[in-house]
């Protein structure tokens, strides 16, 4: 939500209050405990709904409370602002009653409101995991790619190819950690890349390292799978 609807969605609700309140107070001519009770429930659930707007409108990394979430937080402060406004002209004098009948609905809003956000903080923590799996796989296969054809013969070329298909082959989404397999097949791959530059004839040995490394992955993450 940039400044401009920001500032428009306060000044909305800035609005929204002030009819609440000059209701109360215009109609009301005698102002209880209870009556007072009513009022800061009234604007706290009026308060509640703004706040929820400006983190359902966030474009940012994370978004906590998504626009589908609207219609459950506009009916708590719907319903809150509705019995609230009844308690005022209604004259309730019950004070206790007043308060418990409003805490139990914020309780229950709010026992709502965070599961909502937990469920979606867990999505959006798989989501980032995820992405992050698949940049480790393609920036192996993209630095395997770049090794082909770069051999001195066509021997060494067949396996770099070889060795290629196996990094391809390797699967994407996992349930276990493999980093640090990821991170010693990319300096494999570092080594083979500086060794094609001097026609080393131990470039066969780390090829080999990389096979390995990469069986011992897919090994990691079927077991994984299996369990």
């Amino acid at each position: 939500m940039n400044r401009k609807n920001i500032v428009w969605t306060v000044a909305a609700f800035v609005v929204i209050t002030a009819v609440f309140n000059m209701l109360c107070f215009w109609l009301v001519a005698e102002y209880t405990d209870s009556f007072y009770v009513s009022i800061a429930f009234g604007n706290g659930s009026l308060l509640v709904l703004l706040l929820s707007s400006i983190l359902m409108s966030r474009k940012g990394k994370y978004m906590y409370l998504s626009l589908q979430n609207a219609l459950f937080v506009c009916g708590y402060t719907t319903i809150s602002v509705i019995l609230n406004l009844i308690f005022a002209l209604a004259k309730m004098n019950n004070t206790r009653a007043n308060i418990i009948t409003n805490v139990i609905l914020l309780a229950i809003d709010l026992v709502i409101l965070f599961s909502i956000y937990a469920s979606t903080a867990a999505i959006t923590a798989q989501i980032e995991q995820d992405r992050k799996e698949r940049n480790a796989y393609y920036d192996l296969k993209d630095k395997a790619e770049l090794l082909l054809n770069k051999g001195n013969s066509i021997a060494v070329n067949k396996k770099i190819e070889s060795m290629y298909d196996k990094i391809c082959s390797c699967q994407i989404n996992r349930t276990v950690d493999v980093s640090y397999i990821d991170l010693a097949i990319s300096s494999e791959l570092d080594n083979i890349s500086e060794l094609l530059k001097i026609d080393s004839n131990d470039i066969n040995e780390h090829i080999l390292k990389v096979i390995s490394l990469i069986d011992e992955r897919n090994r990691l993450i079927q077991n994984s799978l299996k369990r």
